[in-house]
């Protein structure tokens, strides 16, 4: 049906040629983590086409995470909602409408879905932008995306293998590398405004933080879209103690970050640290929180968006992983250590048939309840906490 409808659609779009070779590059994830994992690709794709016309789709949501990357031309957004709740008719309607909306007017050389788990959208606006070449991840990549996404391979002229456990900034660079390019960098990138540095020195200097004497060390209580994936709050207090503890003679704060949903835990960390604590936890947008995270010496917290937008800012960090996979999901890069006990129980020691877990057999997630203090503080590299990070401004 989807074939059939792309066909009249072609019909009907008055798509004109331009010099420029135009790629259109849908992810239409929701989470901080997933868009902060793919500036990689969006890099290594404008290194690879420097004069193509390159646009991007993505959700709602993620607009602020992408607003200022200075490898797209134009963003568009596609509000997807809930997609299991629609049906497959809904669903070719949505993606018509948006791409005879968005898209009618441009000839798309090349469209590109890498996202590895299934996605019940991007493939039907890939197929109706009318792009020459298609490219995505097989329907075959997991069980449940074989099952969710079945026939979708159909949708697309190249479909890329699922080769074993990889991460995921490997997964999008793939994208690059099945194109004929070798990625120069694969370092993360995060991109904001200079109204939000601003915002983030202004916090700095009402708490009176003098950046250059203040071991400032950001912390991550939050699990993101699952409780299973947060460490007790005690554990965070009781590691914080040890850092206090350590350097009685230095100036050190602990910076929270975090969203609506961890104002609870923020307030409980707070009160047992009240002169220490910078609680920014549900006061900042996605580019506040990110321009305040560039100037701390470490970052230490459980899988969550905050912890990718760190790692994006070349920051130190100290990732918290329990019922979620740390090779796919891991904080990445050369600065950055995942800590997991690895149970039985867990998606590593399970085969990778799931990538996090859904519910836990445990009254309470042994993964992290076992997970003591003392481990996460062996792993705080002392020279890099001590050394003073400067401000720097990467605001567009």
């Amino acid at each position: 049906m989807a074939l059939l409808l792309a066909f009249f659609l072609k019909l009907v779009m008055k798509q004109s040629s331009g010099e420029k070779m135009s790629i259109l590059l849908i992810r239409l994830d929701q989470t901080l983590g997933d868009s902060a994992m793919n500036s990689p690709l969006l890099r290594e794709l404008r290194r690879a086409y420097p004069d193509a016309e390159l646009s991007l789709v993505v959700h709602p949501r993620i607009f602020e995470m992408v607003r200022f990357c200075p490898y797209v031309d134009r963003i568009h957004t596609y509000d997807w909602g809930t997609s299991l709740s629609k049906s497959l008719i809904k669903r070719h309607w949505l993606s018509l409408k948006f791409c005879y909306q968005n898209l009618r007017f441009k000839k798309i050389d090349l469209a590109m879905v890498p996202r590895f788990d299934e996605d019940h959208h991007a493939g039907f606006i890939a197929l109706f932008s009318g792009a020459t070449r298609r490219i995505a991840y097989t329907e075959r990549a997991s069980a449940r995306k074989k099952i969710l996404n079945a026939g979708f391979d159909h949708l697309y002229t190249d479909i890329l293998p699922a080769q074993g456990i990889e991460h995921e900034v490997e997964r999008n660079l793939n994208m690059v590398r099945y194109l004929g390019f070798q990625p120069q960098s694969e370092e993360m990138e995060f991109w904001c405004g200079k109204d939000d540095d601003a915002y983030a020195k202004k916090i700095y200097l009402e708490h009176g933080i003098d950046l250059k004497e203040t071991i400032l060390v950001g912390l991550g209580l939050s699990g993101g879209y699952s409780a299973l994936k947060r460490w007790p709050i005690e554990y965070y207090i009781e590691l914080a103690g040890s850092i206090l503890g350590k350097y009685k003679n230095r100036n050190v704060k602990f910076l929270l970050v975090g969203g609506k949903e961890d104002v609870n835990l923020g307030a409980k960390f707070q009160e047992a640290l009240p002169l220490n604590t910078i609680n920014m936890i549900a006061k900042t947008s996605i580019l506040q929180m990110g321009a305040l995270l560039k100037s701390v010496n470490y970052f230490i917290g459980n899988d969550s968006g905050a912890m990718h937008v760190a790692v994006a800012n070349s920051v130190n960090v100290i990732g918290i992983f329990g019922s979620s996979c740390h090779h796919r999901f891991g904080a990445w890069g050369v600065r950055s250590h995942s800590v997991s006990l690895e149970l039985d129980c867990g998606p590593c020691r399970t085969g990778h048939v799931i990538d996090r877990c859904g519910k836990c057999i445990y009254e309470s997630p042994k993964c992290m309840d076992d997970l003591m203090p003392n481990q996460i503080s062996q792993k705080i590299d002392i020279e890099i906490l001590e050394n003073i990070r400067p401000f720097t401004s990467q605001s567009q």
